[in-house]
């Protein structure tokens, strides 16, 4: 077909025998007036392309169908209840301002580098789209007087410009890490209870947003807009907000309940009003997750022998004590015998010791 135009004078349904795809592509207008139905047929759900411009003051019985904008320069015009809707890049697909295009399945937008898709006005009002729930996904577009509605999440992408005079759509993206993140505690050097375990990392952001740091202990994180994110098991830290590409940091003090070994997950997300997050990363290495909690030992007896000694005789101190830590290898326990109540924790004080025992487990 070149042009297709439905124009009956009394209410006329026309179905859909086939695709108008293909061999049978509108290469011009479409066309259905006020009095005329296209229906695209229930069982069939046949496809349309148009490389024209689509005009619509009646009704479009969508169905299953999907219908492709294959021209390089088109005009939408009317309100019509899309299925599918998909463009083809690149072109430029302008809209009457005031109408709405409503969408109960996909809504197809994906340009290329160099090959765009615009989505613009007819004028300086803004055109609605609307869809009811789900993601909307594209990249490569350029939009400006557009109200994205619905329900729906309506991502532009990553390399899509907002024109402006644009409601609804989100140009943003999460931001990235690009050192880190790590952690302060390892196997080898557990942090002891009651001390923190310090967390770092830097991420760049695109729309150069300020970033929180969030360090969850399941692999799960929720965006809050312009705040700091949730984590959905909990967290161990969150950051403040940190200008992007500077190191953000964030700790947590150890706890007597803590595992020996604890995973940790993290994210980072932006400060924005359409706040993302990134994938989660624990991390390489021995400061990557999981962090390590070194536990007190514990005593259960104490004794000397004898009570009382004489001048050059010896006095034997005998301690049972048990450290539940056995990540990697078994912890060993000295026992030290200090003059005064000063042990550093490697070491008696200036007052010195009685004694010390080998290590043992």
């Amino acid at each position: 077909y070149n042009n297709l135009t439905l124009t009956p004078t009394l209410a006329t349904t026309y179905s859909l025998l086939g695709n108008l795809t293909s061999a049978n592509v509108i290469s011009g207008n479409l066309t259905i007036s006020a009095n005329a139905t296209l229906d695209t047929t229930a069982l069939n759900s046949y496809g349309i392309t148009v490389a024209g411009n689509w005009a619509n003051s009646g009704t479009f019985t969508a169905n299953s169908s999907t219908v492709t904008l294959n021209g390089a320069s088109q005009a939408v015009s009317g309100t019509t209840t899309f299925n599918n809707l998909t463009f083809t890049a690149p072109q430029t697909v302008t809209f009457t301002a005031g109408t709405t295009q409503t969408f109960s399945g996909t809504f197809t937008c994906a340009g290329s580098a160099g090959n765009l898709i615009t989505l613009a006005s007819s004028a300086a009002s803004v055109f609605n789209l609307s869809k009811a729930s789900g993601t909307v996904s594209c990249d490569y577009i350029s939009v400006s007087y557009s109200a994205a509605a619905g329900g729906a999440t309506w991502n532009a992408g990553t390399n899509s410009t907002d024109g402006g005079n644009n409601t609804g759509w989100v140009f943003n993206t999460a931001p990235s890490i690009t050192a880190g993140p790590s952690d302060s505690s390892s196997a080898t050097t557990p942090t002891n209870v009651g001390s923190n375990v310090s967390f770092t990392t830097t991420a760049s952001d695109t729309q150069s947003d300020n970033y929180y740091l969030a360090i969850c202990k399941t692999d799960s994180i929720t965006a809050v807009n312009s705040a700091a994110p949730t984590c959905g098991g909990g967290n161990w830290c969150i950051s403040s907000s940190t200008t992007a590409a500077s190191q953000a940091s964030c700790s947590y003090t150890t706890l007597t309940g803590d595992s020996e070994s604890n995973a940790w997950y993290a994210f980072v997300c932006d400060s924005n009003a359409n706040s993302l997050c990134s994938s989660s990363s624990q991390g390489t290495g021995d400061s990557g997750s999981p962090f390590k909690v070194n536990h007190l030992p514990s005593f259960t007896a104490i004794s000397t022998s004898p009570d009382s000694a004489g001048l050059g005789s010896s006095i034997t101190f005998t301690a049972t004590a048990s450290d539940a830590d056995t990540d990697t290898t078994a912890d060993t326990v000295t026992a030290y015998v200090c003059k005064s109540n000063d042990f550093t924790g490697t070491a008696c004080g200036s007052a010195g010791e009685w004694c010390h025992s080998s290590a043992s487990a």
